[in-house]
């Protein structure tokens, strides 16, 4: 696996987490700034992961910059942590 497939499933993975924790804990309206914050949390554990775990740095793997460090899988990262999010909380609310 390459080093951008690892920042890609990292991001995914987490995300996956992440939308699933604000909807169980059914952060609504009120509450999003929380969930926004859990978010952003998850993202910049996300990069310690990628910089500390996996050791994927610019200066050791040649074809990563450190643009692809902060911007590879955020948008992957923010859409399936909104829709899970929405899914969850709505199931819930159903229940």
């Amino acid at each position: 696996m390459n080093p951008k497939d690892k920042i890609h499933y990292t991001r995914l993975l987490l995300s996956i987490i992440g939308g699933l924790i604000s909807g169980i804990f059914k952060f609504a309206l009120e509450t999003a700034g929380e969930a926004i914050m859990l978010m952003v949390l998850f993202y910049i554990f996300s990069l310690y992961i990628v910089v500390y775990l996996y050791k994927i740095r610019p200066n050791v793997v040649p074809e990563i910059s450190l643009k692809n460090i902060f911007i590879d899988g955020v948008g992957t990262f923010v859409i399936t942590w909104l829709f899970l999010w929405v899914l969850i909380y709505n199931i819930l609310l159903i229940i």
